[in-house]
């Protein structure tokens, strides 16, 4: 796994995601990308 695919709405819960997949990212050396959906 090279990369981690993040899809967001954006809302309060996201943060979460976005917490663990900073922490996954930095554990594994892994590139995030974001993609916002709605």
């Amino acid at each position: 796994m090279k990369q981690i695919l993040l899809c967001t709405d954006g809302s309060l819960y996201s943060q979460v995601a976005y917490e663990y997949a900073a922490w996954l990212a930095l554990r594994i050396d892994l590139k995030i990308e974001i993609l916002y959906v709605t």
